[in-house]
């Protein structure tokens, strides 16, 4: 698990395998989430230039970090507590506090904490010229808080004793800052969500969009950053989390784009199921949509 010593910022992602999707066929027999690791984030990272300034972490089982790239990718064995079983998305905060994986997050001076169904932008390297001596946790934007949301995440604070003097709502799960910051971060919103899920949702899912077992990740987490960073979570100078389907130009300070549950352009399930195969590829005009489809077809379509 050695680094290069020239780069201090790496993205961490849980990198599961996955069940084959119908593209998995012609790419090697390959699980959903080795392709996205593979096809988007990986490709992104080399195709900007992005390697220069950060390493990926692919933390997971052997067998699955067996089937990713090795070019600036440091993989870090993880089997997560079978308490995850029946929450996935803990995963991908749990894998942070191994302490085989700590210790190769220490190395570095800065972490992206993200997910494998992401493309990085050319704007990604902006990220390392951030003045970390503030301790801003910078973040994406979530959009969890409705229908008495907000009030129940305040009770969860204060129950457990975790009450910040600012608040900041719609906290999204990608994160970036200090890597003591981040790993910080992570410890909470592992012990808050696991105390959502044995004691808030014990009895029940509740219901989307109000409060709901599915989106506890992002309550857990938005909790700890305001904790640890009242007053200091900036959600502005990065637009983390781009949307696959802009129609629009990247803007300057998105440093990455994630894709999120749709059927339009880009998505990410017609990606899998092979609808976009014998499509054109789009032109190269700087939108979001295209920028997304012509790295994900390029890199994976029949040749």
């Amino acid at each position: 698990m050695k680094r290069a010593a020239t780069k201090n910022a790496a993205i961490v992602v849980f990198v599961e395998s996955g069940m084959p999707v119908p593209i998995s066929e012609r790419l090697g027999g390959a699980g959903r989430f080795v392709l996205e690791f593979r096809h988007l984030l990986h490709n992104s990272l080399t195709r900007t230039g992005a390697c220069e300034a950060f390493d990926i972490v692919a933390c997971g089982a052997p067998e699955t970090l067996a089937q990713l790239p090795d070019e600036h990718v440091v993989k870090a064995p993880f089997r997560p507590d079978p308490f995850w079983d029946s929450y996935e998305y803990g995963k991908s905060v749990a894998c942070l506090l191994d302490p085989s994986v700590t210790s190769v997050l220490e190395r570095y001076d800065a972490l992206l904490r993200s997910d494998t169904d992401v493309f990085l932008t050319s704007h990604a390297v902006k990220l390392i010229d951030t003045d970390l001596a503030t301790d801003t946790l910078f973040t994406g934007r979530g959009g969890y808080c409705n229908d008495g949301v907000a009030e129940k995440l305040d009770e969860v604070a204060q129950r457990e004793g975790y009450v910040a003097s600012k608040i900041v709502r719609n906290v999204g799960s990608t994160v970036f800052g200090r890597s003591a910051s981040v790993l910080r971060w992570a410890r909470t919103t592992e012990h808050l969500l696991r105390v959502l899920l044995t004691k808030d949702f014990a009895a029940g899912e509740g219901e989307w969009p109000g409060w709901y077992r599915g989106v506890s990740l992002l309550y857990a987490g938005e909790i700890a950053a305001n904790f640890h960073h009242a007053g200091r979570i900036d959600r502005d100078t990065f637009h983390m989390d781009g949307l696959s389907t802009w129609r629009k130009p990247i803007p300057a300070n998105c440093p990455h784009i994630h894709c999120w549950h749709t059927d339009d352009v880009f998505s990410k399930f017609w990606w899998y199921a092979g609808h976009y195969d014998q499509l054109p590829a789009p032109p190269d005009d700087g939108t979001g949509a295209n920028y997304c489809f012509r790295l994900a077809m390029l890199a994976s379509r029949p040749s």
